[in-house]
């Protein structure tokens, strides 16, 4: 069993207003009225999200799955504020700590808790540095600027992803 939405069961009820069936019967039948096997949902996720991409275009590169709409069902319970535990024991994960990646994986929630620590007049969002700065640093010699490929990858040299780098430097720069 598993919570629904309002949303959710509106549309499942006006389902179940055109299926015919009993409370044991699948809710989303084969033709034979079997229940859908994984691949069965697999390739109607693959056909819809095919559907999709020919008026998104920004889909057409995405790989949607089944575990992408859990995945996605996930996130957005995250940013609705439910914490982590519940989020664990909604998606029938063994343990809470299974939900840790998606709080490592989403940055809204980073900015948020960092907007939280910075007083009410201050402006959030990433710190980009003005190209006079950047220039003087770079004339100090002390300092580099990233070579494009690096800056591809949001900025972050590999080596200094996840936090392991010496500070906020090394997010723009990186030592010679």
């Amino acid at each position: 069993m598993t919570p629904l939405t309002a949303n959710v069961a509106a549309v499942i009820r006006s389902w179940l207003r055109e299926q015919p069936g009993s409370p044991p019967d699948p809710l989303f039948p084969t033709r034979t009225g079997r229940h859908l096997s994984s691949d069965a949902v697999q390739q109607l996720v693959a056909r819809h999200a095919a559907t999709a991409a020919a008026s998104c275009p920004s889909m057409q590169d995405k790989n949607v799955t089944p575990h992408t709409l859990r995945h996605t069902a996930a996130m957005a319970l995250l940013h609705a504020g439910v914490d982590p535990v519940t989020i664990a024991l909604w998606m029938g994960h063994e343990s809470p700590r299974s939900t840790q990646p998606y709080i490592h994986a989403d940055l809204k929630l980073k900015e948020k808790a960092l907007a939280r620590t910075s007083p009410p007049t201050t402006k959030t969002g990433r710190y980009r540095p003005p190209d006079k700065l950047l220039a003087f640093l770079e004339g100090l010699g002390l300092c580099r600027p990233l070579r494009t490929r690096e800056r591809g990858r949001q900025g972050i040299p590999g080596d200094r992803r996840h936090n392991r780098g010496p500070g906020i430097r090394s997010i723009i720069w990186t030592s010679r």
